[in-house]
């Protein structure tokens, strides 16, 4: 055979191969053929011309072969000639000039030895066979490299990733992902494991890439610039190129101006992925994340916000998101109650950001007197006209969806003061402080009950005259009253002594509705029944307890029946006894005093089937007792309206609105001192709250002493106990023990047990006052 003198890498690469034994899973033995198998090739000794060391990828095609030299020498190719010599053996020959003979070992690697034909010296080394599947094509991929070093710096130190864009054009990026150079490429698949890309570009002019697939998608590269011995090695992994999809779309959302609010998105595809949010259209500046927050939202934020996410691979946009801004609105307070004076008033209201608002009132005794129109916080004023007649009135402002309910009350002299007591407290004389106590009836009139004497209860005859809208008269033979109201409830007055002229006193005084009085010493009592059906009055003076006495001798009603309230239906000055049946119907005992005179079914027998009657009380301020009922389903609250004991109709309170789950009507009194009857409700917690009404219109609701609720006690009856004239409460327990909240109006002013303590008898419950 011929001898040629062959270079370096000739004498590197014409050898013999000899294979011991298989080479693992791409041998069972020493192969028939080699084509198609790329080698790693590490030279580790060498003697005479060959090197001592180096590192070369030898890949075997059809008849030929290309030899990448990975230690900087020249690349070589040309034909090989192989053939099997023995069952772990293999022998091969390059261009038909040199040989020798190589010696390897098991799975997929061995040892080899080379030499010349015509030079002395040989080479040494050992080899790994890839078993790696190249892929066909490399469009759309990533090859992450890690490069080893070299002479060549083609993506930078480190990592870089070759990105293939498409079929024909590529970028590379640095560690960073920035954008270092880029150009067109063509690639080929030059054997089972290993394929070469070629590339052409502005920094480098062209080059190739040789990607050698070790298995599955990691490998050995070797890039080497045109016309150079510049190369860079190291390994490699191949993935996919992948655009960005939206996988979460942003939200559409409506938000409270002022809030913050927060869209988002979720990309998935190859990073770096960069982002940008638009709101309608419009670059957002600094919005470069997958989410982004309004802190605070304002009317001018609502619009459509949306996505863009980009990467080398392409971008996506996402859905749009539309921001809605809603506007919040609330009142300084919901409820305003004014006398009959009338006069200038304002409310504040809070409109979040600059959200618009308009006023209006839906009652021509009501002016609004600044602008009905407005942004933001601001103040309203507005005037109420003097309402100068005996009948309370409720209007409403209202402002942005809310409502202001106006309460005014009726001018403060009433009418007619038949069923009032007046507490008299004198400015000088203290030992004439007293109660002016008027009866009910048409008799014309009332007693006076001293507090500081054993006088006893002194009855006078009497006139009344209304002076103006605050200053009544009461006159009898001995002398006149002249009251002064400040309030509804409240004023001063001059007492003028007719039979010493000259002689006037004066003082303050407070009025109620008078209480249920069975002993008739002019002082309220407490009615009690027991599990019988029986009635019996505790006879108080003040919060005192004098005696216990049983109402029409202890006798229960015919048929049974519960007690729910007193009140004067027939008009003769005394208190009578309202029960309510099984059925529903209800019925008045007629009393004088303890005594039962008679008695009538109400409502000629219409049963109030399915609601319990709770409380007697003025609802309407006619002067006549009515009667409140509750469902016993909805927990709706509705009046029947009496004059006597004529049925005028029913009055739905609330308008029909029910009281909450776990609410119980529990009495009925004037319970903010505005000389209107109020609701007292309990809940099954213990608490309590009232609803305050204006001549049966609701007003508004409030918690008592801040919900502050006793622990197994129930309200069970409302009665001015302490004669200051505020309404108190009245509790009892399952010990039958009955105590008492003393009230200033809406304050709590303390808690007392009635009797010392002393329980009253089995069975027995208060029934009225209620």
């Amino acid at each position: 055979m011929k001898s040629l003198r062959p270079s370096r890498f000739s004498r590197v690469s014409a050898i013999l191969f000899v294979f011991l034994q298989s080479l693992g899973t791409l041998f069972s033995q020493s192969p028939d053929a080699i084509a198609g198998t790329t080698f790693d090739m590490q030279i580790t000794y060498g003697t005479g011309p060959y090197a001592s060391s180096g590192r070369f990828l030898l890949i075997m095609r059809g008849q030929d072969y290309v030899s990448y030299n990975i230690s900087g020498v020249s690349d070589t190719g040309g034909t090989y000639f192989y053939q099997r010599s023995g069952y772990d053996t293999g022998q091969i020959q390059y261009q038909d000039f040199s040989g020798g003979v190589f010696s390897f070992s098991a799975t997929n690697n061995g040892t080899f030895s080379m030499w010349p034909h015509s030079s002395p010296g040989y080479q040494y080394g050992y080899f790994q066979a890839l078993t790696g599947i190249a892929p066909p094509s490399i469009a759309q991929k990533i090859i992450r490299v890690e490069s080893n070093g070299g002479t060549l710096n083609f993506g930078g130190a480190g990592t870089y990733r070759i990105v293939t864009t498409s079929t024909t054009t590529y970028v590379v990026q640095n560690g960073a992902g920035t954008v270092v150079h880029s150009g067109t490429y063509t690639y080929d698949k030059t054997n089972r494991s290993s394929g070469v890309f070629r590339f052409q570009d502005t920094t480098y002019a062209g080059g190739f890439v040789v990607l050698s697939f070790e298995s599955g998608s990691k490998g050995v590269s070797l890039v080497r610039k045109t016309g150079s011995q510049l190369v860079q090695t190291g390994g490699f992994v191949l993935s996919e190129l992948r655009a960005p999809v939206v996988s979460s779309q942003p939200a559409s959302r409506s938000v409270a101006v002022g809030a913050a609010t927060t869209f988002s998105a979720t990309v998935t595809g190859t990073g770096p992925i960069s982002y940008q949010w638009y709101k309608d259209n419009i670059v957002i500046g600094g919005a470069t994340g997958s989410s982004y927050t309004v802190s605070a939202v304002q009317l001018w934020d609502a619009g459509s916000y949306y996505l863009v996410a980009s990467n080398i691979a392409g971008s996506v946009t996402s859905a749009a998101a539309i921001l809605t801004p809603v506007c919040s609105y609330s009142l300084s307070r919901d409820s305003l109650f004014v006398d009959f004076r009338g006069g200038n008033r304002f409310i504040t209201i809070f409109a979040s950001g600059t959200c618009a608002w308009t006023a209006s009132t839906s009652n021509n005794w009501i002016t609004i007197t600044s602008p009905t129109a407005g942004q933001g916080n601001s103040s309203l004023s507005f005037t109420v006209e003097a309402n100068e007649t005996d009948t309370p009135r409720t209007g409403s402002l209202h402002v942005a969806g809310k409502t202001l309910m106006i309460a005014q009350g009726a001018r403060f002299a009433l009418p007619d003061i038949a069923g009032q007591t007046f507490r008299l407290d004198f400015s000088n004389v203290v030992e004439d402080d007293g109660m002016l106590i008027v009866g009910s009836g048409t008799n014309r009139q009332m007693q006076f009950v001293s507090f500081n004497t054993n006088a006893g209860v002194e009855t006078i005859d009497y006139d009344y005259t209304v002076l103006s809208s605050s200053n009544a008269l009461i006159e009898s033979s001995s002398g006149n009253l002249l009251l002064n109201f400040n309030t509804a409830r409240k004023g001063s007055f001059i007492l003028t002594n007719l039979l010493e002229p000259g002689n006037s006193e004066s003082g303050t005084f407070t009025m109620r509705p008078s209480a249920a009085d069975f002993n008739e010493d002019g002082r309220g009592d407490l009615v009690m029944q027991g599990s019988s059906g029986a009635f019996a009055a505790w006879h108080m003076q003040n919060t005192n307890f004098q005696s216990v006495q049983f109402l029409r001798g202890g006798i229960p009603p015919n048929g049974g029946g519960r007690g729910f309230g007193a009140g004067d239906f027939n008009r003769d000055g005394h208190s009578d006894i309202l029960i309510q049946d099984a059925s529903g119907r209800v019925m008045v005992w007629f009393m004088q005093g303890t005594n039962r005179i008679g008695g009538v079914v109400l409502r000629d027998g219409v049963a109030a089937s399915g609601w319990r009657a709770f409380s007697v009380a003025d609802v309407n301020n006619d002067g006549h007792p009515d009667i409140l009922f509750q469902n016993n389903t909805d927990r709706r609250i509705s009046a029947w309206l009496f004059n006597g004991t004529t049925f005028l109709g029913g009055l739905p309170i609330r308008s029909g609105q029910p009281a909450a789950v776990g609410w119980r009507a529990a009495g009925a009194a004037d319970l903010n001192g505005d000389a209107q009857t109020d609701i007292l409700l309990q809940h099954s917690s213990g608490k309590i709250a009232a609803w305050f009404l204006n001549a049966g219109q609701f007003v508004s609701v409030e918690f008592l002493r801040d919900g502050v609720a006793p622990a197994k006690w129930k309200v069970m009856g409302l009665a001015d106990l302490n004669e200051d004239g505020s309404t108190d409460i009245l509790w009892q327990n399952d010990s039958n023990q009955v105590a008492a909240w003393l009230f200033n109006d809406t304050t709590f002013v303390q808690a007392m047990f009635l009797r010392d303590g002393k329980a009253a008898g089995p069975g027995w419950k208060v029934v009225a006052p209620r």
